[in-house]
């Protein structure tokens, strides 16, 4: 596939374990600067309960997805837990195109299938909890409204807590799903989301720097 990058400014990319509060984060991030536009990606699950179409995802049929995907529509795909996920390159292209920035959360598998294909439009941000102990209390939290089993949130809650005691080591590959397979020196910065306020403006602080830079070398 060719490395055509869209028109536009910044694809800002959030990647972070179950917990660490890229939802929130990302909703405050679009509240408060009108200029980052949050772009919803495609999926062959079905629709649950108050999800819509082009709202909450782009649902497509498995048939459909396939077809776009043969057809180079996507700008990353990942298969996870009986179903398909990507981000469609005409939605992005679509928000860039008015001079928006883009934001959304991935995982780092898709990711690394972006930044093959416009390395020089994104902005790598891992956002962590600050503890474990925070770590434990927001899957408490989670538990209540997830399907998951427990045993299944037990799983996910290790990984993740391995990585983190492992998180001073730059060479140390992580394991849990949202960042398996990233090392820490992948990311073009780290936040740590201890506090909500604080956690928005540490990253508008990047983007806004980012943004300077990408300027001065136009």
């Amino acid at each position: 596939m060719e490395n055509i990058a869209p028109q536009g400014n910044l694809m800002i990319l959030i990647v972070g374990p179950s917990g660490s509060g890229k939802g929130t984060l990302m909703h405050e991030i679009t509240r408060q600067d009108p200029r980052i536009k949050f772009f919803i990606t495609a999926t062959t699950r079905p629709p649950r309960d108050g999800e819509y179409d082009g709202v909450h995802y782009w649902f497509l049929t498995p048939e459909r997805f396939t077809a776009r995907k043969n057809n180079n529509e996507f700008l990353e795909t990942d298969d996870h837990y009986n179903h398909s996920y990507g981000t469609l390159r005409s939605v992005v292209e679509g928000h860039m195109a008015e001079g928006d920035d883009v934001i959304s959360d991935l995982n780092w598998a898709g990711v690394a299938q972006v930044q093959t294909k416009m390395p020089d439009k994104i902005l790598k941000i891992l956002i962590l909890p600050p503890s474990l102990e925070e770590l434990k209390d927001r899957f408490k939290t989670r538990a209540q409204t997830s399907n998951e089993t427990d045993a299944k949130q037990l799983e996910r809650q290790a990984l993740i807590a391995d990585d983190l005691q492992h998180l001073n080591d730059s060479t140390y590959i992580f394991k849990n799903e949202d960042m398996a397979g990233s090392t820490k020196k992948d990311y073009d910065a780290i936040v740590i989301n201890d506090d909500l306020a604080t956690a928005v403006e540490d990253i508008q602080r990047i983007i806004n720097e980012r943004r300077t830079k990408d300027a001065a070398t136009a």
